[in-house]
């Protein structure tokens, strides 16, 4: 008999909570899917090849896209000659923070579509590191030839903040 007169509370009230709970609802994904969005246009590329005696040796690869990201190394070169171990080994991944996003867009944001391309020559080993940038319809690209930029640097601290272990850091070419 008690049981009755819940239920009859629970009915009465129960197609108002859904209504409630609902538009919660949608206002909270609605919320999530924006955020998730505002930053769908973003993509990174870093990438290392190697050079000398850095020829066949794994380099870092690290590519963001909107929100999300991999760390990899893997060889840039081939050969039928050498023996290569092809296998990618895959050393980060998951998601980009949105303050890490507005950092590095900080860093470019006086600067249009661009190739920004440093090289010493007297450097004949080493590598070259190619930094690719897109948000929206601006492409910035930076191609480092044993060189050093200071916003790829800055950059680049911010990309070894995902990769756990310090032995596997981005190394780019110091500031001379």
């Amino acid at each position: 008999m008690r049981a009755e007169p819940l239920f009859r509370y629970a009915m009465k009230w129960k197609p108002n909570t859904l209504v409630a709970l609902l538009l919660l609802s949608i206002r909270t994904f609605g919320q999530i899917n924006d955020s998730a969005n505002t930053y769908q246009d973003f993509k990174l590329d870093f990438f290392s090849i190697g050079f000398g005696s850095n020829m066949y040796s794994k380099q870092p690869v690290f590519k963001v896209y909107g929100n999300r990201f991999t760390y990899t190394r893997s060889s840039a070169w081939t050969s039928n000659n050498i023996t290569l171990n092809d296998k990618i080994d895959t050393i980060s991944f998951g998601v980009f923070r949105e303050s890490s996003i507005d950092s590095i867009l900080s860093q470019i944001t006086d600067l249009d579509d661009t190739l920004i391309f440093k090289s010493n020559p007297e450097i004949m080993s080493g590598g070259v590191d190619i930094l690719e940038i897109w948000y929206g319809s601006k492409l910035i690209r930076y191609e480092l030839n044993n060189a050093y930029d200071t916003t790829v640097g800055q950059i680049v601290t911010i990309l070894n903040a995902y990769i756990p272990n310090e032995k596997d850091y981005i190394w780019i070419m110091p500031e001379y």
